[in-house]
């Protein structure tokens, strides 16, 4: 086993060295203001946002009750009043189409929901850019809005077109929404939002370090997984190889479930192949670029399945299940 280890040992080390590397270089453009590191913290503080704001609307909905109004004013009203003040977002009820309770007046909403766009997920309002989730239950709508950018008609000294303190963007990059007919169809879980970023001319982005970070990363899991596979073929004892080869799978699937939850490396997830512009399907298969690595990854632990783990019986019994696995391990 030790001399399999050191025999294959150049490899691992290589595989470790081009991480390293692209990790480096992934965390240095990010950290370095240009039009992919700012979209994708913009991306993450939505994320964020519309976790509070849903948050907000499943309390208030537990709390609502429509036949006795003035005892939720009484008793939980006081909670959410303190909303803007805390996270800059606010609470509005309205029934049927009017407005008949809201959180605070910092917040200049139409007390009218006809007239009203909060079913889009990014609104304009007279004072900024707010994010907007909203529930319905009969003839009541709940609607949370969360601040993302202030956008006043006049500047001073105390009103600033800044954003709210989550994004952690510059000030000079302005938000558009996208015209009705290029808006985001995607199923209602997904966050996917009718907006682009507009950049002043210093945010160029970084295309040749993003690059060089992913061919890195891609190198790194060829280096790994030839590593790996070589311990299979070397071991003579088919118990022992079936459990490399066991572990490589658990292995492969773990990196593949960290990278979809963290949503890394970074440089990879700002391409434009992981939009959900060009498919979304389910909060599982949000973009096309990670149905390409689900199908990639399930493939290859079936392919190291076939190859490395003899299971006659249980084979002969679902002939399919041995066609699939005879035509992977041959392609």
């Amino acid at each position: 086993m030790i001399a399999r280890l050191r025999a294959n040992a150049g490899f691992l080390v290589l595989a470790v060295f081009f991480f390293l590397s692209a990790w480096v270089i992934d965390g240095w453009d990010f950290f370095t203001e240009n039009k992919s590191s700012v979209s994708y913290k913009f991306k993450k503080a939505l994320e964020y946002r519309d976790a509070q704001l849903n948050d907000i609307l499943k309390e208030a909905d537990v709390h609502f009750d429509t036949y006795a109004y003035g005892a939720f004013v009484d008793t939980y009203a006081k909670q959410f009043d303190e909303l803007y003040d805390n996270k800059q977002c606010g609470l509005f009820i309205f029934r049927n189409d009017s407005l008949i309770y809201w959180t605070d007046n910092s917040i200049p909403v139409e007390d009218n929901l006809y007239y009203s766009d909060y079913k889009n997920r990014i609104v304009k309002l007279k004072s900024g850019w707010y994010q907007s989730v909203f529930r319905q239950r009969d003839n009541i709508t709940f609607v949370a809005l969360g601040l993302i950018k202030h956008s006043f008609p006049y500047q001073n000294t105390y009103l600033s077109n800044s954003f709210q303190k989550s994004f952690d963007i510059p000030n000079t990059v302005e938000i558009n929404l996208l015209p009705p007919d290029a808006r985001v169809t995607a199923v209602e879980q997904q966050k996917t939002y009718n907006y682009e970023l507009i950049y002043p001319e210093q945010f160029e982005p970084a295309q040749t370090l993003r690059h060089i970070s992913i061919a890195f990363y891609c190198v790194f899991i060829l280096l790994f997984l030839f590593f790996f596979e070589r311990l299979c073929r070397q071991t003579k004892s088919k118990r022992h190889t079936a459990i490399y080869a066991l572990g490589l799978i658990a292995l492969v699937v773990l990196v593949r479930y960290i990278g979809f939850t963290l949503s890394f490396p970074g440089n990879l997830y700002s391409l434009e192949l992981f939009s959900p512009l060009l498919y979304a399907e389910s909060d599982i298969l949000p973009s096309l670029g990670d149905l390409l690595l689900t199908a990639l990854t399930a493939f290859y632990c079936v392919y190291i399945f076939s190859r490395y783990i003899t299971l006659t019986r249980f084979k002969e019994k679902i002939p399919t299940l041995a066609a699939f696995c005879n035509f992977s391990s041959h392609i």
